[in-house]
């Protein structure tokens, strides 16, 4: 089924008049069934069988790559238990390999969000080399969600990310 759906949605989106299909296919609030959504929702909330639904996850993106809603799913299990690492690495392979606009850019967002907690995690971890990085690429999706996506939430969320790594940015360079 899902290699089906991986060949429809590459099909579709060479066609202009598909934009609403392509994009329904590619969200993880309406392509994802029911069973897994709340599966993942549970292992979200709860912290438990995190590992058999990242595994579950893990066998639809072996399945159909081009789809990104699987990885979105992942990339936020992998957050939830710090593995920001992970959850970028995880964003980026489908970024790379997804085919639905709306599906890459949800991608991006969701990569900004695992940068900017990186940005906290590295601070604490005093890794200031480590912290500027993971700053500049939160910065760099942010900037990408800005231009790209057509979502209010996600393009607020984007400008806030923005501006608050900006000003931790200046903060410390005015202490070097």
């Amino acid at each position: 089924m899902a290699q089906e759906l991986a060949s429809a949605l590459t099909w579709a989106v060479e066609q202009p008049d598909m934009t609403g299909l392509v994009d329904a296919l590619d969200d993880y609030r309406r392509a994802c069934p029911k069973e897994l959504f709340e599966r993942v929702n549970e292992a979200l909330e709860s912290g438990r069988d995190v590992e058999q639904t990242a595994y579950l996850l893990r066998s639809r993106l072996d399945l159909a790559p081009q789809i990104t809603w699987p990885a979105v799913l992942l990339s936020m299990l992998l957050s939830r238990g710090d593995r920001f690492d992970e959850a970028i690495a995880v964003l980026d392979k489908a970024f790379a390999e997804g085919v639905a606009p709306s599906g890459k850019t949800t991608c991006v967002f969701y990569r900004m969000q695992a940068w900017r907690a990186c940005v906290a995690l590295r601070s604490q971890e005093q890794d200031s080399a480590g912290t500027i990085a993971a700053c500049e690429s939160a910065l760099a999706d942010a900037d990408w969600v800005l231009k790209h996506s057509d979502k209010d939430d996600e393009r607020e969320q984007a400008e806030a990310v923005r501006t608050e790594l900006e000003e931790y940015l200046a903060h410390c360079r005015g202490q070097a």
